[in-house]
């Protein structure tokens, strides 16, 4: 987990790098708490995953995102 941007061909921030490709621990979950098959794992494994911005920002403090002069649009 780097926890570096990820952008738009345009250069703006649309997520955060979360997972690398090929990871040690099989940590992959539904967000409805199912586990992915056997299948569906080995797939995952060689795909990198981040976090889109939108979540984050959803999830951020008002303060913060004040303080920062954050803004969903930056991601468009």
């Amino acid at each position: 987990m780097s926890g570096g941007p990820i952008l738009n061909f345009r250069g703006h921030l649309i997520g955060i790098n979360g997972r690398s490709s090929y990871p040690i621990s099989n940590w992959y979950v539904y967000t409805n708490g199912e586990r992915p098959t056997d299948r569906e794992i080995e797939q995952f494994r060689k795909l990198s995953w981040g976090l889109p911005i939108r979540v984050f920002l959803s999830t951020a403090e008002p303060q913060m995102i004040a303080d920062y002069n954050l803004s969903l649009s930056l991601g468009n």
